[in-house]
């Protein structure tokens, strides 16, 4: 939904487990958590946490991300439908302001 123009959104890329942030008490902020049904043949979803989604998706709705690498499992511009929108987590530093972070089912990451 951004014009052509507009740079593209830096990241850091988590893969996780289905119920990983729960137990260490990140609160989801809208949508939803992954489920086991986030698996390998069904469509891609992202979970982005709050600074990614203050950053970079003010005003958009139902966004798909254009994640920017490529492998047989990952074709380059594979869209992933943005499913939820967590809290943000320090998990470099308490010092630090919490980064833009993506995080994928590990089912669907392409390694």
């Amino acid at each position: 939904g951004q014009p052509a123009d507009t740079p593209a959104a830096t990241a850091g890329v988590n893969a996780i487990s289905a119920g990983f942030l729960k137990p260490i008490r990140v609160p989801l902020l809208s949508g939803r958590w992954f489920t086991p049904g986030d698996h390998r043949d069904a469509p891609r979803a992202a979970i982005v946490n709050q600074a990614f989604a203050r950053r970079y998706l003010a005003g958009v709705s139902s966004p798909v991300l254009e994640l920017n690498w490529s492998s047989e499992s990952n074709p380059k511009g594979a869209g992933w439908q943005v499913v939820g929108v967590c809290g943000d987590v320090r998990s470099r530093s308490l010092e630090i302001e919490p980064q833009p972070e993506i995080y994928l089912p590990v089912l669907q990451f392409p390694a």
